[in-house]
């Protein structure tokens, strides 16, 4: 029995050794390990992905002008010398049912076409199909060809006054090339001057100084000069065009109805223009374009011309009946009604402003509104011969300043500064 009993206790105890629970054979000795500490290097940061930088753009060259190289024909008489001399006083009248052939060896990219009067719509037929043209009536016409071509050919239903045709090749658009937009929808400024170089001779300086600012300007003439009366200067249109456009100008202005008569007394000024009709264009073009601020002429004609009188002296009126629908109503049922916040009229003594139109103007190239104001006179060349010209103030002169302004008329207040936008929030 007790050999039984001993031999259950080896076992017993052979089992604990096997599941590890056997006490050690001796206790264990401490061993110092000197253990070296390599630090994990310190990960680099991803750089945050900036915007790629955009290519700078290669300019396009310039289109070359081809018209030197151009063939010209037509159904008429072939007077084409006159088509090619650069003089906007020659030209053709080519009738209803006339044409011209343009052809060049080089590919066409545009015609720059010059009228001695605006056009009507005509077809340019190019590669057998036709594309109406002249819509828009504009002096002078960019037209880009829709599709390439060699050969191009102007078809007249009626008769047109065609002065010069100017031809390119493909490139971009010289600056000289005067690409017009229409009228503008709505106006910040409106300005009425009377007769061609008025805009630049008193209105020059400060349209410049808006444009720069990036207000919106139309410019709405009293008179037109396409009425040959007898004057020997039958371009004063083209004229105004050039000077607008050397102005900063890209919105087509309005020609008004009346025509250029000489006039030097308000009795013969209303014989030929009529006062009513000459507030009621005026009320038509401030219903349609609603300007914040209106530009007029002295009420005394600046050196007496009546014209410029009574463009000026209908203004007051215009912009009191312009915001009541029952003066002028066919106007106001086209256009609706506006009050006109602010009225200002040259050399007027009330609220009286100074523009600044001497401190350089970057969208200028550095050229103050004045400098530009005296590039565009430049323009007008029938009319150098005379004093009228874009001035400051000059003692001798003082009724061309081109810095005076009186505010005669405000629905914002008085102006504190010499801003014709003070107080107006557009």
């Amino acid at each position: 029995m007790k050999k039984v009993c001993v031999f259950a206790l080896v076992l017993l105890l052979a089992g604990l050794a096997a599941c590890g629970y056997a006490q050690p054979a001796q206790e264990p000795v401490e061993t110092k390990v000197q253990a070296t500490f390599t630090p994990s290097p310190t990960a680099t940061p991803s750089p945050t992905p900036g915007p790629t930088a955009e290519p700078t753009p290669v300019p396009v060259p310039y289109a070359r002008e081809i018209t030197a190289e151009i063939t010209l024909s037509d159904n008429y008489g072939g007077y084409f010398p006159y088509l090619t001399d650069g003089d906007p006083e020659t030209w053709i009248a080519y009738k209803r049912g006339t044409y011209i052939n343009i052809s060049c060896q080089e590919e066409i990219g545009f015609l720059y076409i010059c009228w001695y009067r605006a056009p009507r719509p005509y077809i340019i037929h190019i590669n057998g199909g036709g594309y109406s043209a002249g819509e828009s009536e504009y002096l002078y016409e960019y037209y880009e060809l829709p599709e390439s071509a060699t050969e191009v050919q102007l078809s007249f239903s009626t008769t047109e006054n065609l002065s010069d045709i100017h031809v390119y090749g493909k490139g971009a658009v010289p600056d000289d090339i005067q690409r017009w937009s229409p009228p503008l929808e709505e106006a910040d400024v409106l300005v009425f001057p009377t007769h061609a170089d008025d805009e630049t001779v008193f209105f020059g300086a400060a349209i410049a100084s808006c444009l720069d600012r990036g207000l919106d300007v139309q410019v709405c003439y009293m008179c037109e000069h396409n009425t040959d009366l007898g004057y020997k200067w039958h371009t004063r249109t083209q004229e105004l065009l050039n000077a607008l456009w050397a102005l900063g100008m890209r919105n087509y202005p309005v020609l008004g109805p009346f025509r250029d008569e000489f006039v030097t007394t308000w009795k013969q000024a209303d014989k030929a223009f009529g006062f009513g009709n000459v507030i009621g264009y005026q009320v038509e073009q401030i219903r349609r374009f609603k300007p914040f601020v209106v530009l007029g002429h002295d009420m005394q004609g600046e050196y007496g011309h009546a014209a410029h009188m009574m463009n000026s002296q209908a203004l007051p009126y215009a912009v009191k009946y312009a915001a009541d629908a029952k003066s002028y109503a066919a106007s106001a049922r086209k256009w609706g009604v506006w009050d006109v916040p602010k009225l200002y009229l040259h050399l007027a003594t009330e609220n009286r402003i100074t523009l600044d139109v001497e401190t350089p103007l970057e969208s200028y190239g550095g050229r103050t509104a004045f400098e530009v104001a005296c590039d565009a006179m430049e323009c007008h060349q029938s009319q150098l011969q005379y004093e009228h010209r874009p001035m400051l103030y000059d003692k001798d002169y003082p009724y061309y300043d081109c810095t005076c302004f009186g505010l005669v008329r405000s629905l914002v207040g008085e102006d504190t500064g010499n801003d014709i936008m003070e107080h107006i929030e557009k």
